[in-house]
């Protein structure tokens, strides 16, 4: 087919090309909320190490960076650990006699220099408190079992900053509206095409020549302005009149 001839199609189905886009884009709208609000608790958190004081012991500079590096790994290791779903389940078991059951959400941790940030997200305000609030206990107990799992030193960690909680909002995304509007004008252009192919009626003086395989001498033009029945009624009477 040409260009031409894609743009009649255009023209006879125009209702369905831009009318299924129109009803997808008001749906979107409508359905589509205008902002997801999930909350974000978070708490500090810092690693001391303390060594056993011996007379082999180097000197309080080397101790001091000694230290330093201990906390880094260690640090390092511990938000690996608060990653995992072990330490998730760990956490909602110690939660499980809250009122309302153990919250459901997802932790995440990062490490700046000596201080890990440990994150809990969660769909409700409570949830994510009680999240990070019990990953806080969970690690800074006397005998906390990831701490000693990785480092045979005694260390003192510490909770530098005390949890607080923010509510996340997050825009409708624009981009996905436009990709739906895009899916729907595709879709109602490629409806239009398949009930271009089953209409086998001759619509223009082009399709007319080439069913018969002869040439148009003529063609009766399309009145200007859209005629109600009645006018045409009227037309057609008047023209039975003058031929009878």
């Amino acid at each position: 087919m040409t260009l031409h001839a894609y743009w009649e199609v255009f023209g006879r189905r125009w209702w369905l090309v831009l009318g299924l886009p129109l009803l997808v884009g008001l749906l979107t709208v409508t359905l589509q909320p205008r902002e997801v609000i999930q909350y974000r608790a978070t708490l500090k958190l810092a690693a001391r190490p303390i060594f056993e004081q011996t007379s082999g012991n180097t000197s309080p500079g080397q101790s001091a960076y000694n230290a330093y590096l201990y906390s880094e790994y260690l640090l390092d290791d511990l938000a690996e650990v608060v990653k995992g779903p072990r330490f998730m389940a760990d956490v909602r078991q110690t939660l499980a006699g809250r009122p309302g059951g153990p919250p459901s959400g997802a932790f995440d941790a990062r490490k700046i220099h000596r201080v890990l940030t440990v994150t809990a997200v969660a769909a409700r305000f409570d949830d994510a408190q009680a999240l990070v609030e019990g990953a806080g206990r969970l690690l800074t107990a006397p005998d906390a079992p990831y701490v000693a799992a990785l480092t045979p030193e005694r260390t003192d960690l510490t909770i530098i900053d005390p949890p607080t909680t923010s509510p996340i909002v997050e825009p409708r995304s624009f981009v996905n509206a436009l990709l739906r509007l895009a899916l729907g004008l595709a879709l109602g252009f490629g409806l239009a095409m398949l009930l271009e192919a089953f209409d086998d009626r001759l619509r223009t003086v082009r399709g007319l020549g080439e069913a018969l395989g002869l040439p148009v001498l003529g063609a009766v033009p399309r009145p200007r302005r859209r005629l109600f029945r009645w006018q045409r009624r009227q037309l057609v009477e008047r023209a039975e009149a003058e031929v009878a």
